[in-house]
């Protein structure tokens, strides 16, 4: 692929676009160009790997819901399906907490059966803040273990900061 122009979905994209993450992070690793980027992942390789708050805690990184999602019966069922799986973890994990897209975590539906079910939630904020990446990696940081039921750069970044991760669920909701 082109290094200068990498395809890695909406992060890096969101990354490269914004000179202000590239001085952010160049504060990180002195040898950040636009042209050695390959992956978000790559820019906290040299972060400073902290010892995890949470010894025994868990981050859930939630799945985005889709544009225009109405959060019908259906889809409702879904998200308590897999927040009830969730929930199966807590006799081996403590505390978990779920990660929610920005807009997920404004969303009052998916919100209210997280609370339902007593399940702390937090966010990172919109992903074209120059803040996203620092608190995404210091919000890891945070934990020992994280799990998703999806791959995606969230499992590259949990690796480069030296966490554990699993996958665990089908890929719903």
């Amino acid at each position: 692929k082109d290094r200068k122009n990498p395809s890695h979905g909406t992060w890096c994209e969101t990354y490269l676009a914004n000179k202000e993450n590239l001085d952010y992070c160049k504060r990180f690793n002195k040898k950040l160009t636009n042209d050695n980027i390959i992956g978000y992942y790559i820019i906290y390789s040299d972060y400073v790997k902290k010892d995890p708050i949470y010894n025994n805690g868990l981050l859930v990184f939630y799945n985005h819901t889709w544009a225009g999602s109405n959060y019908g019966k259906d889809e409702i069922k879904k998200h308590e399906k897999y927040i009830n799986d969730i929930k199966k973890l807590e006799k081996q994990f403590s505390p978990i907490h779920v990660i929610l897209y920005y807009k997920d975590y404004n969303n009052k539906k998916l919100t209210d059966i997280l609370k339902k079910n007593k399940l702390n939630y937090i966010t990172n904020g919109p992903t074209n803040n120059s803040e996203f990446y620092k608190i995404l990696a210091e919000n890891i940081q945070k934990y020992r273990y994280c799990t998703s039921s999806i791959i995606g750069t969230h499992v590259w970044c949990c690796l480069s900061l030296n966490r554990y991760f699993f996958i665990y669920g089908d890929g719903e909701p």
